[in-house]
């Protein structure tokens, strides 16, 4: 059996960053880091938009805000001092009605209280940035968003992990955990830990139950009630791997996990799949991201235009439901009792309009064609219908979780353990922006809570 003092299951930007953060907090400490596909960041994280976020919708009291605010510029000096590509070009946040206007107020307040540039500007300076943008009055402009390549970067997060000593372990799949005896367990001397803790990192607020002033209220530790089993090994792949803390970061399967350990029982998954339409190679894409006022009742940022690394354009994203938790396309890896489970919650949710299912539906469906999504868009940018938006690029697919009981989307970042595992649940968007600091705080709470 191999031993390890931490045992990261998930090779994403959220696992790979909290190992690394390991090896910077206890660099006599062993790290090895699991993953059942061939390389690092194969689902959400290397399929994400890149983007990285300012931290501009939420609350100044909220951990996203922060966790926003501070990655954006960790990851920008992250990317510099690798020599990774780094596109700074800013984003306009650009009202197309009265009513989104007024939001702007809103959104330009919660960027001062956040510590992040935001600049207001009238129609004549929003076309000196682009000139094609349509809008009804001025616009938000914040130049700290950026646009970052995911797969570089994750590939960038396992060399730092392997030259500080850790292990990757690829194409090794977490299979179950295993009972040892306290003999057997790698568990350092100088670590002992709280039992049974939960911690929920801040309240997103995009549901429809919330008020714009109610968005992204703080999050806390708190004692939870647990049914732990007390594990400290598992079988992954043909490995038995014993570990004195093992720290669950398996996205669309942390639920599943967790649930071997005693936790996260209350929440079930909830993918959505997001697909971008890529514009013609040839189109001269616009010189900043162009985002629409949000609508604060739903978790989606609306339709947007993002400029990639490479010098393209991409419209997008849906949010329809994906059936199984990695149902990409056809029936790759199809699981019938995936889709039993998502079907009945999706068929619930419908039948009460919980979360404003019908509604979102209706407008997600829609997105499927090409030239709807594109109407969606026409608001923003001048001449989209010439930009040639044909290529739909490779899907996404958010690991959201839902309440059991309440079916209600669950959207913060989740975080339950105690003193042989941690689960990382709903690490989603602004995740990838988020993850340096977010690693850094886990680990830092992880260790003085067992110290």
């Amino acid at each position: 059996m191999q031993t390890t003092d931490f045992l990261v299951i998930g090779a994403g930007v959220v696992g790979l960053t909290i190992a690394r953060q390991i090896l910077i907090s206890e660099p006599r400490a062993t790290v090895t880091v699991i993953d059942k596909e061939p390389g690092p960041g194969h689902h959400a994280s290397g399929r994400n938009s890149g983007v990285l976020h300012s931290g501009i919708y939420y609350t100044a009291d909220s951990l996203k805000a922060r966790f926003s605010r501070d990655g954006n510029t960790e990851w920008q000096s992250y990317c510099a001092e690798r020599n990774l590509p780094v596109d700074r070009c800013g984003k306009l946040i650009v009202p197309r009605t009265a009513q989104e206007h007024q939001q702007l107020s809103l959104l330009e307040q919660r960027g001062a209280d956040n510590g992040v540039e935001v600049q207001r500007l009238d129609e004549k300076q929003v076309r000196d940035i682009e000139p094609r943008i349509n809008t009804c009055s001025n616009a938000l402009f914040i130049p700290s968003t950026a646009t970052i390549d995911p797969q570089q970067l994750v590939q960038s997060l396992q060399k730092d992990i392997e030259a500080a000593g850790g292990k990757i372990l690829f194409n090794c799949p977490y299979k179950a955990p295993l009972k040892t005896s306290p003999a057997s367990s790698s568990t350092p001397a100088w670590r002992s830990w709280r039992q049974g803790w939960r911690h929920e990192v801040s309240k997103d607020g995009f549901t429809a139950s919330s008020t714009p002033e109610q968005m992204m209220a703080p999050g806390k530790f708190s004692e939870v009630p647990t049914s732990s089993t007390g594990f400290t090994a598992i079988q992954a792949g043909n490995e038995h791997i014993s570990a004195g803390r093992i720290i669950n970061c398996a996205g669309l399967y942390a639920d599943r996990i967790a649930h071997d350990f005693g936790f996260g029982k209350s929440y079930a998954m909830l993918p959505f799949k997001g697909l971008y339409l890529y514009a013609a190679p040839s189109t001269t894409p616009p010189r900043t991201h162009v985002y629409p006022v949000p609508d604060l009742k739903t978790p989606f940022l609306g339709v947007h235009l993002t400029r990639t690394i490479n010098g393209g354009v991409k419209l997008g994203p849906t949010a329809t439901p994906a059936m199984w938790r990695e149902h990409y396309s056809g029936l790759h890896r199809f699981r019938l009792g995936e889709l039993l489970e998502i079907a009945g919650h999706e068929a619930y949710m419908l039948a009460t309009n919980r979360n404003r299912s019908r509604i979102i539906g209706r407008q997600e469906l829609k997105k499927r064609d090409p030239q709807h999504l594109i109407n969606q868009a026409e608001g923003l940018l001048e001449g989209l219908d010439q930009m040639g938006f044909r290529q739909w690029g490779k899907p996404g697919i958010r690991a959201q979780l839902v309440e059991r009981q309440s079916r209600e989307l669950v959207m913060d970042f989740t975080v339950e353990g105690d003193g042989h595992s941690l689960h990382i649940l709903n690490a989603v968007s602004p995740a990838l922006t988020c993850a340096l600091p977010f690693a850094r705080y886990i680990v830092e709470d992880m260790l003085q809570l067992s110290s």
